[in-house]
């Protein structure tokens, strides 16, 4: 099946679904990069404290590393289509980096509230990855990635 008759299948959105799988791609692949410099950071870098402000260090730095290991790939690729690509690239990681951060507080309260309602734990969190993985794919269209001429609509 080429692009040509899965755009026609979709009503001319092949172009969303090219973005959403590469996203999805590069979004795996930064979630291993977040296990790994946790992995490295927490067990192979002795810190000066104690073992909660360790794991918010490893957890933080492997945050920011894998941000960045998702910008990057996402910004040449996936969205370098879209109107809000003609930013300077730092104002575009910096949105990057405010969507992240949403997507995470989502992922928190949805994967807590769900725990809280009784459903396991793993689940809860799946299903708020889920979730907030949406969230941030629309955020990023809406807000890291949109256009000057779309701000001015509204």
């Amino acid at each position: 099946m080429n692009l040509i008759h899965i755009d026609k299948r979709t009503g001319g959105h092949v172009a969303w679904f090219q973005r959403a799988f590469s996203y999805l791609l590069f979004g795996g692949f930064a979630v291993l990069v977040n296990l790994l410099v946790f992995s490295l950071v927490y067990y192979q870098i002795s810190w000066p404290a104690d073992q909660q402000w360790h794991y918010i260090m490893a957890f933080a730095a492997a945050s920011e590393v894998s941000i960045l290991a998702n910008f990057v790939p996402n910004d040449a690729i996936t969205f370098r289509r879209l109107s809000g690509h003609s930013r300077p690239w730092m104002v575009r990681c910096a949105r990057f980096h405010v969507t992240y951060l949403l997507g995470t507080l989502l992922q928190l309260c949805l994967s807590f509230s769900l725990h809280l309602l009784g459903i396991p734990a793993v689940f809860a969190q799946a299903v708020a990855i889920a979730l907030a993985t949406a969230f941030n794919f629309a955020f990023h269209h809406l807000f890291t990635y949109r256009g000057a001429a779309h701000n001015k609509k509204g």
